[in-house]
């Protein structure tokens, strides 16, 4: 038995999905991101197969299963909700297979003025983990549109990724970051 956050996990191998599909929890058995001690258990994820199974046959036919980076743009309603209070903005790019991980900004100026200076905020531990002692800045959660088309050509270029998914809260998200890469000259 280990305790996550506050909830008791008991013997999580005892309950196969096969005859347990759902589990249910009295909160998240675990923050979001992943902490470093608590990756071992996403190998218990099991994702349903029709959305697993689109998802691979897309993938092949789309782009031959060659590697490709996603990114997730929280810039529009979810992030403005949270920003009236707290929070610290995130975009995620992740580089299947290589599992790159880089942080970029939303629009929102006032979302990160509560965590700068701080140690630990909501999603912050992504950026933070392996940096004992770090704290949170401005620049890390206000980066521009430029910056982040930047970032993710120069990773798409690093690794020889030819293939970028963006998938954005805003319809225009995708479009605006695809244009300021275009006039960032790259």
């Amino acid at each position: 038995m280990s305790t996550m956050n506050g909830l008791e996990i008991c013997g999580i191998k005892s309950f196969p999905p096969a005859q347990h599909p759902v589990l249910t929890f009295k909160g998240a058995p675990a923050s979001f991101p992943v902490q470093t001690f608590n990756r071992d258990l996403q190998r218990y994820v099991v994702w349903n197969s029709h959305i697993r199974e689109w998802t691979e046959d897309y993938v092949q036919r789309e782009i031959s299963g060659e590697p490709y980076i996603a990114v997730h743009l929280r810039i529009g309603s979810d992030w403005g909700r949270l920003a009236s209070g707290y929070s610290v903005a995130y975009i995620v790019i992740e580089a299947k297979v290589l599992a790159v991980h880089l942080r970029f900004r939303c629009d929102w100026e006032k979302a990160c003025e509560r965590a700068v200076g701080m140690q630990s905020f909501m999603e912050s531990d992504q950026c933070l983990e392996d940096i004992p002692g770090a704290t949170i800045t401005q620049e890390m959660c206000l980066q521009t549109h430029e910056h982040i088309a930047r970032r993710i050509k120069s990773l798409a270029d690093s690794t020889d990724i030819h293939h970028v998914f963006i998938a954005s809260d805003v319809d225009s998200g995708p479009q605006t970051l695809l244009h300021q890469e275009e006039t960032a000259g790259t």
